[in-house]
């Protein structure tokens, strides 16, 4: 029974769906992170001024990071 189900695991179909899977999840919460942020940056813009351009710094390090973990 393991053998059987080792073996339906290992085919390339399953790896294939679990790896679109795996994407489709990255993607979604890239999207979530990034309008989380968005909102963040503009709230953070109105209190403090100051403090917009390392906020925007940041949003862009989290989304290149994101995409690079997507795309490995």
């Amino acid at each position: 029974m393991a053998r059987i189900y080792t073996k339906i695991l290992s085919s390339q179909v399953v790896k294939r769906n679990i790896n679109n899977h795996k994407k489709a999840i990255g993607i979604f919460h890239a999207t979530q992170d990034f309008f989380n942020l968005v909102a963040v940056l503009f709230m953070d813009y109105a209190l403090y001024p100051y403090r917009f351009w390392s906020m925007l710094l940041s949003l862009v390090i989290s989304i290149a990071n994101k995409l690079l973990i997507l795309f490995l």
